[in-house]
């Protein structure tokens, strides 16, 4: 019998792909710079050379797609009705093979990047971060500016912008390989059907040694600081009232299995 309380939804086909690199990982010159990748790699690629190819063939075949770069990785999900899957797959393939990051490119997506960060300017939730990223220890990675917009992600004597897509090309060859990645999929295709199409599609993604500079566990905790031991009043934007305790914690990855 059909389960009437199945939605459209569910019966899509779906992929997440992660990797780990994020706004911990940006150039010191250049904060913003793994959320300003992740938008580049939508861009168009060596198979498919359009810029909206991968989304147009998403939407048009039932499904959405999105992204987020978070502290220590950047994540890409989308979801398509099941016939178009490996047809998505193969396009979605391409931001992590060979994405064209053309400088043409380049100042759209930054000012797709500004729209973002000026959408989040007056979130509460987001100002209340910024106060705690305010006060860590100078240097710590846990400060940075990580959303980025157009003023961060800039290089002065760079007219053209063919020194921002050197090292736009340069920190995606760096980070974004194969072994720093990990893909889920969901779909009624069998294990064996998606094993098959994933070897298919997936093994041309490169792979690397494992870049410099990823371990953290010299740093002291970010709120180990005076500052942290305070009580902030924040004037809101919304109209509401509230009170938010936080406790900061040792990290917890040794335990968490």
């Amino acid at each position: 019998m059909k389960d009437k309380g199945k939605s459209d939804a569910e019966k899509l086909a779906a992929a997440a792909l992660s990797i780990r690199v994020g706004g911990f990982q940006d150039p010191e010159d250049l904060p913003g710079f793994s959320h300003f990748l992740e938008h580049m790699v939508f861009m168009g690629s060596e198979k498919y050379k359009s810029e909206n190819e991968f989304d147009d063939f998403v939407t048009t075949h039932g499904g959405n797609s999105n992204a987020h770069t978070a502290c220590e990785e950047t994540v890409f999900v989308f979801d398509v009705l099941p016939k178009y899957f490996e047809g998505a797959l193969d396009r979605f393939a391409q931001f992590f093979i060979s994405p064209l990051l053309l400088k043409d490119s380049m100042e759209r997506e930054l000012r797709a990047v500004d729209s973002e960060f000026e959408m989040a300017v007056p979130s509460d939730s987001v100002r209340k971060e910024q106060i705690l990223q305010s006060i860590v220890p100078p240097g710590h990675p846990v400060g940075k500016f990580m959303w980025g917009n157009s003023k961060s992600i800039y290089i002065a004597n760079d007219p053209d912008g063919s020194i921002l897509n050197q090292r736009l090309n340069e920190y995606r060859q760096k980070y974004y390989l194969a072994n720093r990645m990990n893909l889920v999929l969901q779909s009624r295709h069998t294990l064996d059907e998606l094993e098959e199409i994933v070897r298919k599609i997936f093994s041309a993604v490169p792979s690397g040694p494992e870049p410099p500079g990823l371990d953290y566990s010299h740093l002291p905790p970010p709120f180990d600081v005076p500052e942290y031991n305070k009580i902030y009043k924040v004037a809101p934007v919304k109209d509401l009232n509230e009170v938010e305790l936080r406790w900061a914690l040792p990290t917890l990855l040794a335990h968490y299995k």
